[in-house]
């Protein structure tokens, strides 16, 4: 994807999306986006955004200046049987084109199909902070939760706020965090010099589309 414009170029190699810059002269690839999986296709929304279809239907939006993901949804049924998904964008209405690549039926009925979409996440999910380092009294704690999408994938950007419920000992030196592609969080947690028992509560807020 090519953004003449502003002088950038968007591709894709297996599982990263690679972002380049002065490509009238010398072409420098400057920052990569992870994907979850290997493209399927790509398109331009604006001199701001791409749009990113996967080989099993995840549909991402970036923002290729910063660049970050700014949303991961999904096709409806994704199925198996689906040889390819291509995407485009509606601009006049903004909204998603998702060509979706089937082999024709038994009776030789075609069954390729064109799918609108405006993409929109459904957050069903915060599961519980877990620590990923060792819990010891006088030290520095990272713990780790996810925000889950009812299809089952990390949900980004949102912002999940932390607090730790009375009594406490030690302190929250991360108030607040944002998610990252896989929808995952972290807080650090500074622990006491005593030993003792804490809780970190956990809350995101969702409007309603």
């Amino acid at each position: 994807m090519v953004n003449q414009i502003d002088n950038l170029m968007v591709a894709a190699q297996n599982w990263t999306l690679d972002l380049w810059r002065n490509i009238s002269t010398t072409p420098e690839r400057w920052a990569t986006l992870r994907l979850p999986n290997v493209i399927s296709s790509i398109c331009y929304e604006s001199r701001k955004y791409c749009w990113v279809i996967t080989v099993d239907g995840v549909i991402l939006k970036a923002n290729y200046l910063i660049p970050r993901w700014e949303m991961i949804s999904t096709v409806q049924d994704p199925s198996a049987d689906t040889l390819k998904y291509l995407i485009t964008f509606d601009s006049k209405r903004n909204r998603v084109v998702v060509l979706r690549i089937r082999s024709d039926a038994a009776d030789g009925a075609c069954q390729i199909q064109l799918e609108f979409y405006y993409p929109m996440v459904k957050p069903a999910t915060l599961t519980q902070p877990v620590p990923v380092t060792s819990l010891r009294s006088g030290n520095r704690v990272l713990l780790a939760a996810n925000l889950i999408g009812d299809a089952g994938e990390g949900l980004t950007p949102y912002t999940v706020t932390g607090a730790m419920a009375p009594p406490v000992e030690g302190y929250l030196v991360t108030p607040f965090s944002g998610t990252e592609m896989n929808g995952r969080v972290c807080f650090q947690y500074q622990a006491p010099d005593i030993a003792c028992t804490e809780t970190l509560q956990l809350s995101v807020t969702v409007e309603e589309a």
